[in-house]
């Protein structure tokens, strides 16, 4: 039988609780504000570019200045 000794044990269970806290913690809050109606949203917008001259595929071209 595999023995625990108490430092062990408080070591490990700190460990995981600075861990699995946060997690809880996320869900409770992100589970209460989708039950209160506010769900993430997002918006998209499209932009075009103006380019002086085409794009090459080199990488020293993209990386100038």
């Amino acid at each position: 039988m595999i023995t625990f000794n108490r430092a062990f044990l408080v070591k490990s269970h700190m460990a995981l609780a600075a861990f699995i806290l946060p997690v809880a913690l996320m869900f409770f809050i992100t589970g209460a504000l989708y039950t209160w109606g506010e769900k993430g949203s997002y918006d998209t917008e499209t932009y075009k570019l103006q380019l002086r001259q085409p794009m090459q595929g080199n990488q020293s071209w993209l990386s100038q200045k």
